[in-house]
């Protein structure tokens, strides 16, 4: 049932492709545009990686560490997260001096 449900996850990469292009549109600084893409880009490769793991648990892949996949995917989710604090950190630095 759990892999069932991340099937329905395989193509979430292309949200956040979409998430870079409206971030690129912004009128953010160059400091924060970049820390946001970076973000995002974490997160894409955090869907890929956990995309790989799921096919390779139900056998459509064959040949690769489900545990190396699955590590990959929550290492990446874990940069995301610490850059997404980060950007957090920083509207809150800018919301406090106005």
């Amino acid at each position: 049932m759990s892999v069932a449900r991340k099937l329905f996850r395989l193509f979430k990469s292309f949200n956040e492709y979409v998430k870079i292009l409206e971030i690129q549109k912004g009128k953010l600084p160059d400091i924060e545009k970049n820390l946001a893409i970076l973000t995002r880009i974490a997160f894409i490769f955090y869907w890929f990686f956990d995309n790989l793991s799921v096919l390779i648990k139900v056998n459509f892949l064959q040949g690769f560490d489900f545990t190396k996949m699955n590590r990959r995917a929550s290492k990446c989710w874990l940069l995301g997260i610490w850059l997404s604090i980060l950007c957090a950190v920083i509207e809150l630095y800018k919301a406090s001096n106005r």
